[in-house]
């Protein structure tokens, strides 16, 4: 045997069984992981907050279509405020929720800093983003 080689026998080293076997193993951990990150409750409160958005956005420009006199405004008004205050709660919540891992901080402050370029919290929210950092 030369001295390059490493006899079948030596310890310390991992077979190639365990090897093969830990491959499948890694991938499935890696994708379980993947979905695992994408259902957490952060995710269903970002995904609800921006379906409540999308919801307000609606029917703002529905509202900004239909003219003060049109008999359907008032309707439409208070669709708005409806969808409006579901809105407003879901943002409650995504203040209020208290982050399980440093990763879930920070993809709630970079969703919160994307959002707050055009929009802004209420000190009711800001106050509860603070104390969800408190222990």
């Amino acid at each position: 045997m030369s001295k390059n080689t490493v006899s079948a026998s030596a310890t310390g080293l991992p077979s190639r069984r365990l090897i093969l076997a830990a491959a499948p193993a890694a991938a499935f951990l890696t994708s379980a992981h993947t979905i695992a990150a994408e259902e957490t409750p952060l995710a269903t409160l970002i995904e609800r907050h921006k379906a409540a958005c999308a919801a307000f956005d609606s029917a703002s420009g529905l509202d900004d279509e239909v003219a003060g006199d049109d008999p359907r405004f008032p309707a439409l008004s208070e669709q708005r405020a409806v969808l409006f205050d579901a809105e407003m709660a879901a943002l409650d919540e995504l203040c209020a929720y208290r982050p399980k891992t440093i990763e879930e901080a920070r993809q709630r402050g970079d969703y919160l800093v994307a959002w707050t370029r055009f929009y802004s919290l209420t000190a009711e929210q800001e106050r509860a983003l603070l104390q969800s950092y408190a222990s």
